[in-house]
């Protein structure tokens, strides 16, 4: 009975497991859902806004649009990042928690100019990397249908690692290309009662990027294939496949279905991306504007909406000093799960010094500019680089 209520639990609450049944008995597969999460690594992007697609100069740029690396400062150019993000309510600063979401190399790049019109880059990133502690969640069983009586505090975590090269040149004095391939694993951790879920799998996504000037406009294009990794999951300790009850209001049906469950998997995916941007010419030599127009293939039900934008500038306050700003929006529609507004816009700030070859760079996000109903969602990052001319 006590394995049965455990994979019960698991199966029908805690994990989301989308469960397809037909007729009153039925033996199924479950897939475990993996919910999207924006990307983070990126400090001298996010900064302002996230607005990067026609940047250049910046190792950065591999994560946006690799045509970028084709305009850099020097012959090497090496970026270190590290992060915080907040997740609960205690030891916090600046509104940050300094302890669960601590990441100590959230991005690592390099890029390398062997020759005048050539560049090589290569990353080392976290992309996702968070927790979801969604409180007290009642069990339900063959015999309690309705619920049990008791209650478990579940925790689900999901992590990615992913590493990439780049390559950029330019065509002429006014347009830049580049392409690049990044390799990713997902990871995938529940932990209910006694119970470890766990599931792991890689994929392959590849970018390809364009930035154009006109008359000191610059205007970049860049583009992602599709990304999905999934793989089986495995139960530590192991439990048996048992015949399970799931409420009616799970699957929309008027009546309790019982299945037997045959296996899980999950699904990690993130889909095909093309961005737009635009980032102005220097105003009074000190002041820059630039925006960007993200579109995502998501399918039609997903909650996440498929365009996104960001915006931002960045200011010159003396010739090593320089000052950011932006905001970009993260539209979703979570109303099967949550009440109230759910889009989000994310204001941004932060800055870089340059020291003789030393870069150090440092930017702040918090998600409730305009909504309130998602807590926990700010970021700090640390970036230091090197140059060598």
């Amino acid at each position: 009975m006590f394995k049965s209520l455990r994979f019960t639990m698991i199966a029908a609450l805690t994990l989301g497991t989308i469960i397809r049944a037909w007729g009153q008995q039925a033996s199924v597969n479950a897939e475990v859902s993996w919910l999207y999460h924006p990307n983070r690594p990126g400090v001298e992007a996010y900064m302002q806004g996230g607005a990067f697609v026609a940047s250049t100069g910046s190792v950065t740029a591999m994560l946006f649009n690799p045509a970028g690396l084709a305009r850099m400062p020097g012959r090497l150019t090496a970026m270190v990042e590290t992060g915080w993000a907040s997740d609960t309510e205690y030891l916090r600063f600046f509104h940050v928690d300094l302890t669960a979401g601590f990441q100590p190399v959230q991005f690592a790049g390099i890029a390398f100019r062997p020759g005048k019109q050539i560049t090589l880059g290569a990353f080392y990133a976290r992309p996702t990397r968070y927790k979801i502690e969604p409180g007290l969640v009642g069990i339900t069983t063959e015999d309690n249908p309705e619920g049990s009586g008791e209650f478990v505090d579940p925790l689900m975590k999901r992590e990615q690692t992913s590493i990439g090269l780049a390559l950029a040149t330019a065509v002429g004095e006014k347009i830049l290309l580049g392409g690049g391939v990044e390799w990713r694993r997902s990871s995938l951790r529940e932990n209910v009662l006694n119970t470890t879920g766990a599931g792991d799998d890689d994929a392959v996504r590849f970018s390809a990027g364009a930035i154009m000037q006109v008359s000191n406009w610059h205007i970049g294009l860049a583009a992602q294939t599709k990304y999905k990794a999934s793989g089986g999951v495995n139960f530590t300790p192991a439990l048996p496949l048992v015949n399970i009850t799931i409420p009616s209001d799970q699957l929309g049906n008027q009546r309790p279905i019982v299945v037997r469950a045959e296996g899980f998997r999950f699904s990690a995916e993130e889909p095909a991306t093309i961005r737009l941007g635009l980032m102005t010419p220097d105003i009074f030599d000190r002041l820059h504007f630039s925006a960007d127009a993200e579109y995502k293939s998501f399918a039609k039900n997903a909650p996440i909406k498929r365009w996104q934008f960001y915006g931002g500038g960045n200011v010159a306050l003396t010739p090593g000093l320089h000052w950011s700003f932006g905001v970009f929006t993260f539209t979703k529609d979570y109303s099967a799960f949550i009440e109230g507004p759910h889009s989000e816009i994310f204001w941004t700030t932060g800055g870089t010094l340059e020291i003789s070859r030393w870069r150090f760079s440092a930017s702040f996000m918090d998600s409730d500019l305009l909504t309130k109903d998602f807590v926990g969602q700010q970021f700090v990052s640390l970036a230091v680089g090197y140059v060598i001319p």
